[in-house]
């Protein structure tokens, strides 16, 4: 930490810095068990390593009683294993995605490091540990997170690789082909298109050719087939057809180039986006897009990443976590070029800063009174007072040059926001019965139960009751199709419940309880309506079917 104490650093902010580092530790880590899982994406991955478990067979995952075949299974293996070592929990099934995070962290630093040196590294992890998107995906994606982290390695590998002149030519191509391996089999394809993508970005930014490509090329294609083919031949062994049409067609092509999985949106889309999923370290990163000396990998990667989402028809937020260590990677190395020489700094950039985070505690003063029922006063005023000192810190940075203190300050400054949205979102959890009719219904279900959704996206009851949940979009005439047993339970907006005494069944209601839709600050504030909902439980027998009139 000697190059921090140099110009702009002290022993104050050494330790600022430390402190920061902690309190990330304590949001990335402390925090695993302190929710439960999300209806989405989340439930999806924690619900399936569970099925591998109880069946014994981690080959093909299961949702909602059919065969998952979105993903590749790198990460429900990952989740598999952190239950077997420490049990089913919200803990453990969000673990494995927290110490890949740390490991991206880690990666990135001492890539950095390498690059520009020490207080650069130190710079690079805190803009990625308190980039507010990194952190949520981290805790909720764990598929996302685990690509994130073997992208990182794939462009670092593969970067190497085409540049390093020494070395054993079969070492270099066989870590390259390991990587993206590891990569294929967190996400597919585009695992292995976003790191070459990148570093042929970096290269030609560079106007550099690969050296030895030909001698590197053959044991990086070897190890990486090695690593994904036996994989391809036993789900063919297994599903044949179905596993290329549902693996390759659907996910692969069809989900990147139509809108059947979501809506198509604008394709600058991603530029606003990483405004926001990035902010404040977003701001940064127009003034630090220019080639390095070492190497414009870094460059190239956010390039080509940004193009390469932005073409597609389907785009979401959490697709930019691979793009989020080139992001850091960038704005340190900016913030350290202007330590070391003494420039003003990025004050204008901290100013527009300072707008932003104004005018985000006038909304939230806006808004602050018709959430408070729900959220409680005390969560928002602690989300506002740490707003409030991230304005005070982006404004001293703003009056003065680059100072290494100010950035670890900010930094904190996150963190501490972090966990006031943390606080926010505790409170609401009363609004969320699913844990507890998911654990109700697991011991009434002992010896097996349907369930069934109405209308409602509560996915992570599979989670919780430790048995398959079915969306049913018409029951009436999917019910007598999907039911398995004769006794089970349905989950419903309490509003939809005439709709079971149109099936064959004797239903009574086990629960009524509140419950808040994903779009619920939007009903408070835009319509002033009120955003809870009622929905319900409701337990059912299948009736037997009543035998014919005999002909006279």
């Amino acid at each position: 930490m000697s190059e921090l104490q140099g110009r702009g650093g002290s022993r104050a902010a050494t330790l600022l810095a430390w402190v920061a580092i902690g309190l990330g530790l304590y949001l990335y880590f402390g925090r695993l068990g302190a929710s439960p899982l999300q209806a989405g994406s989340e439930a999806m991955y924690a619900a399936h390593p569970i099925h591998m478990l109880e069946s014994g067979d981690y080959l093909v995952p299961r949702f909602h009683g059919k065969n998952f075949l979105d993903k590749p299974p790198l990460s429900l293996w990952l989740i598999a294993a952190s239950y077997s070592l420490f049990g089913v929990s919200e803990w453990a099934a969000r673990l494995p995605a927290a110490l890949i995070s740390l490991a991206t962290v880690l990666v990135v630093a001492l890539w950095v490091r390498r690059r520009s040196g020490n207080r650069a590294a130190w710079l690079a992890a805190l803009v990625l540990i308190f980039m507010h998107s990194f952190w949520t995906s981290t805790r909720f994606l764990a598929a996302d997170a685990l690509l994130a982290f073997t992208v990182t390695l794939s462009v670092l590998a593969l970067d190497v690789a085409c540049r390093k002149e020494g070395g054993r030519n079969a070492l270099w191509g066989a870590l390259a082909g390991g990587a993206l391996g590891l990569a294929f089999l967190s996400k597919g394809l585009v695992g292995v298109v976003l790191p070459l993508g990148a570093v042929g970005a970096g290269l030609a930014l560079d106007r550099v050719w690969p050296v030895r490509a030909g001698r590197r090329a053959p044991a990086a294609a070897a190890v990486l087939l090695t690593l994904i083919v036996p994989w391809h031949w036993a789900m063919t062994h297994r599903l044949g057809a179905e596993f290329w049409r549902t693996f390759y067609w659907e996910n692969q092509f069809l989900r990147g180039a139509t809108s059947r999985y979501g809506t198509t949106r604008n394709p600058l889309y991603y530029l606003f986006a990483t405004a926001w999923a990035a902010f404040p370290w977003s701001f940064l990163l127009p003034g630090s897009l220019r080639r390095q000396k070492s190497s414009s990998a870094p460059l190239g990667w956010l390039l080509f990443g940004l193009a390469f989402w932005s073409v597609l028809a389907m785009k979401r937020q959490v697709y930019l976590m691979p793009v989020f260590p080139p992001i850091a990677i960038l704005v340190a190395e900016r913030l350290d070029r202007e330590e070391s020489d003494g420039l003003p700094g990025a004050r204008r950039v901290w100013i527009l800063v300072a707008v932003v985070l104004v005018l985000g505690l006038v909304l939230l003063g806006w808004i602050a009174r018709p959430l408070a029922p729900f959220t409680g006063w005390s969560a928002l005023s602690l989300l506002g007072a740490a707003l409030a000192l991230e304005l005070a810190l982006v404004l001293a940075a703003a009056r003065g040059p680059s100072r290494f203190a100010f950035v670890a300050g900010i930094a904190l400054a996150c963190g501490l926001c972090f966990l006031a949205v943390e606080h926010v979102n505790q409170t609401l959890e009363r609004y969320d019965p699913v844990p507890q009719w998911g654990q109700r219904t697991r011991l009434e279900c002992r010896a097996g139960c349907d369930g069934f959704l109405i209308h409602l996206n509560t996915y992570n009851l599979e989670f919780y009751s430790r048995f398959a949940w079915i969306a049913l979009d018409h029951p009436r005439e999917e019910f007598p199709e999907r039911t398995r047993y004769r006794k089970g339970f349905f989950v419903l907006p309490s509003s939809d419940e005439p709709i079971l005494a149109e099936l064959p069944i004797r239903s009574d209601v086990v629960d009524r309880r509140p419950w808040l839709p994903g779009n619920w600050i939007s009903r408070v504030v835009r319509q002033g309506q009120s955003p809870v909902e009622s929905i319900s439980l409701v337990r059912f027998e299948v009736l037997a079917a009543q035998p014919s009139p005999s002909a006279p």
